[in-house]
């Protein structure tokens, strides 16, 4: 009973602060197939196009294009997963970087708004005796605290604790609302020519003695 009155507050802090700790797999965690981006589906209509032609038959220079499709298909997947998995971080965090900054202060706003109303809550929500109002945490001695926390009883922090638990509950369903939403918006900026990416060299080097040039992703701030 004393370990349990003891691992509560800590429960409370991950509750509040940490709540992608305890969550499911992320939306970010599968993208359906349907969900194709343009150099996806650049490559499913070439091979539709050549489907009862032999891969022999492919020309050099054919090669060295279905390896610069297959290079940036890999880049546009990439950065698809990477908006998803920005926002389950940090809400909004996909959307801000694919150009959506609509979406992304509105689940920033929302998770904030959640974290401080969640912490106002549980502070109040304490016994009388462990209230910053009634115990001064900065200058009171660590054996006064630890003497305050123990003498409480498991029923005095079920309130805070529900609250805690909810608080991971509705943060955690943002955060993957976020990211199922951060990876539409990042489909929509590739199909949209808001973000495009350029084969790798290495790619167009494989069947090319004169390599591309290195040229970078364009992003909304550049």
């Amino acid at each position: 009973m004393r370990g349990l009155r003891r691992a509560v507050p800590w429960l409370c802090l991950l509750a509040l602060f940490a709540p992608g700790t305890i969550a499911a797999a992320p939306a970010w965690a599968h993208v359906s197939p349907a969900e194709h981006t343009p150099a996806e589906e650049e490559l499913i209509s070439l091979r539709a196009a050549r489907d009862d032609d032999p891969v022999s038959s492919l020309t050099v220079g054919q090669i060295g294009t279905v390896l610069d499709l297959i290079s940036v298909a890999g880049q546009e997947r990439a950065h698809v997963h990477r908006s998803a998995a920005y926002s389950w971080v940090v809400p909004g965090l996909g959307h801000y970087i694919n150009g959506a900054t609509g979406a992304a202060i509105a689940y920033a706003a929302t998770d904030v708004a959640l974290a401080v109303t969640s912490l106002i809550l549980v502070a109040r929500l304490l016994p009388p005796s462990v209230q910053s109002r009634n115990l001064n945490y900065l200058q009171s001695s660590y054996n006064d605290i630890e003497a305050r926390w123990r003498s409480l009883t498991p029923g005095e922090l079920i309130p805070a604790t529900a609250v805690g638990m909810a608080s991971v509950l509705l943060r955690v369903t943002v955060r993957r609302m976020a990211a199922g939403n951060a990876r539409q918006a990042g489909l929509e900026a590739l199909r949209g020519g808001l973000i495009v990416y350029e084969p790798l060299p290495l790619a167009s080097s494989i069947v090319s003695p004169w390599p591309a040039t290195p040229r970078s992703c364009s992003s909304p701030g550049e």
